[in-house]
């Protein structure tokens, strides 16, 4: 069932919840995702979540690229009873083929187009602009009355970590982002699609160069969910940037 960020806001409200992400420091955690989830703690997995820990499916699957995009995998997405919160504006998936196909719940949103306003990128993506609907930045702002937004995103854990506010989860921790692409990707069981391999670090190292603009949109986010009383933490005992204070989860 398709569904809006109305139906979702607040819906945890005071559960913890776990943003996992992909990079190597998830390992530590790995298992124990299914004691975690057992004991109330709502999971957010992104994009290829179940090449990591598919034994343990997360609650939310957030997405916000062209490679993972819902006609690639809708067949194991149907398979589980997660939410799949996909950018439409950067899936381009026909959104009625996504109506038919996908059998699961899923949140469409837009993490591009504020103000309903063309974005001007080259990509094709202006023309899935829905007049009046907000992006999931624009959720955010509203939801925290901090007027500061953060941009487009450069990692899809800066979306997961925004649903986790919204859904009024706290406290929120995350694993996994570690923002050094160079270290590779957490352990994983089965081959990705599209001949992806996560283990050749020059193929994602790249992705470094966005590491000052994912630092400043996570402190952005971080502002958002102070105002609303929500706090953030980091499991990575080992991380490299400190805007968040390092928690710990006893399981």
């Amino acid at each position: 069932m398709k569904l809006e960020f109305k139906d979702v806001i607040n819906k945890h409200k005071g559960s913890p919840a776990i943003v996992l992400a992909h990079g190597p420091s998830l390992n530590t955690y790995l298992n124990k995702l299914e004691n975690l989830k057992n004991s109330g703690y709502i999971l957010i997995g992104c994009n290829e979540w179940f090449s990591f820990y598919k034994s343990t499916p997360p609650h939310y699957h957030v997405l916000a690229n062209n490679i993972y995009t819902i006609n690639k995998l809708y067949q194991t997405m149907n398979q589980y009873d997660t939410t799949v919160v996909y950018a439409d504006s950067v899936d381009l998936t026909d959104r009625k083929w996504v109506e038919e196909h996908l059998k699961c719940n899923y949140l469409p949103y837009d993490q591009r187009h504020n103000n309903s306003s063309p974005c001007g990128c080259s990509y094709p993506c202006c023309s899935r602009i829905i007049k009046g609907r907000l992006t999931i930045q624009e959720e955010l702002v509203k939801y925290s009355n901090i007027n500061e937004r953060y941009g487009s995103g450069d990692t899809v854990a800066l979306h997961s970590m925004s649903l986790a506010i919204l859904l009024g989860c706290n406290p929120i921790y995350f694993i996994g982002i570690d923002l050094d692409y160079s270290l590779g990707f957490a352990s994983h069981k089965e081959r990705l699609i599209d001949d992806i391999d996560v283990n050749n670090k020059t193929q994602v190292a790249c992705m470094n160069d966005y590491t000052d603009q994912n630092i400043k949109n996570l402190i952005i986010i971080n502002k958002s969910a102070i105002a609303v009383g929500t706090s953030i933490l980091n499991l990575n005992k080992s991380t490299k940037f400190d805007i968040f204070p390092i928690g710990e989860i006893a399981c």
